[in-house]
């Protein structure tokens, strides 16, 4: 099982984190919250939605919802419930800032991806949790953990590009390939980055628990975690392989229904796991779906042009 001792962090990690203040937002992302009437009927509407759709804005929302400032009875573990609580507070807090506010522009595949690894992982973490009821798990808690799950990545995609675009580089197929190759680069890898780094910024703990644990497939057969963990790393991990299929695979939509059938099941599924959160039927039949809202959400971003939509 996964640890993290503060004091036995790679030098290199610790470096990282001291620099490290807040995540860039897209350009796009930025404007649209500058232009935003927090007097509006529809401003809640579309703080959600767009906060749903960048990974470092929802960090930010979190940020702010569990803040002294706020003191939330409870934690703040959902983004609904992040944005019902800061309201325009979010709008004055980069107001306040924009004039160092980092923005950060994806430029290469490589980097476009990550929002759509993003992006997919929490989608399809949603459309999981609503149809496996056996596992009882919050959709709305799925899709927040699903979006921040390999915040890592992105910090070290804005911290150390070169060395990531290397490292992509290798062409890894397979999360578990990925996370080997950064530990080999790094000394640490993009899961405990993204968990000290929320420790940092004072996200929740069941939330970073999450992210610190999101390739311990394991988890929901070990004693020492509590059952509802091990349910909702079940539903993020079969979201992550879902994701990292249709951005390996694109070409999936082309595949006879027995071919897309195999590769589901070479790719979407763990044999450490208790039990799958979904089928491979259940999943092809979800793929349209996460694929659609996220070519969607790209486009909203400004990561991919209106007319890739069909």
């Amino acid at each position: 099982m996964p640890h993290s001792n503060p004091s036995a962090l790679p030098d290199t990690l610790q470096q990282l984190l001291e620099r490290l203040h807040t995540l860039p937002l897209l350009p796009s992302v930025l404007a649209r919250l500058m232009a935003m009437d927090a007097d509006s009927d529809a401003f809640f509407r579309n703080l959600l939605l767009l906060t749903e759709q960048d990974p470092s804005l929802a960090l930010l929302a979190l940020r702010l919802a569990n803040s002294a400032h706020s003191a939330p009875s409870a934690p703040v573990l959902t983004l609904n419930q992040a944005v019902s609580r800061i309201g325009g507070r979010i709008i004055a807090e980069l107001m306040a800032s924009r004039s160092v506010f980092p923005t950060f522009v994806p430029s290469s595949p490589a980097e476009r991806g990550l929002w759509q690894n993003s992006l997919q992982t929490a989608i399809a973490a949603r459309l999981i949790a609503k149809q496996s009821r056996h596992l009882n798990v919050n959709p709305d808690q799925a899709y927040c953990a699903g979006l921040l799950l390999n915040i890592g990545r992105l910090i070290l995609f804005e911290s150390q590009p070169a060395e990531l675009t290397r490292l992509e580089a290798r062409g890894w197929q397979v999360p578990q390939r990925l996370v080997l190759d950064e530990r080999e680069q790094f000394g640490f890898d993009h899961a405990m980055l993204g968990h000290q780094a929320m420790k940092r910024w004072n996200i929740p703990q069941p939330l970073r628990k999450l992210v610190k644990l999101h390739y311990y497939y394991g988890a929901s057969r070990d004693t020492r975690i509590p059952p509802q963990t091990g349910a909702m790393l079940t539903v993020l991990q079969q979201a992550e392989l879902i994701s990292v299929m249709l951005l390996k695979v694109p070409h999936w939509p082309s595949l006879s229904a027995g071919e897309l059938n195999d590769l589901i099941i070479q790719r979407c599924f763990h044999s450490k796991w208790q039990r799958a959160a979904l089928t491979e039927l259940q999943i092809a039949q979800l793929l349209p779906q996460i694929q659609s809202r996220t070519e969607r959400a790209m486009v909203n971003l400004a990561l991919r042009p209106a007319g890739d939509l069909v």
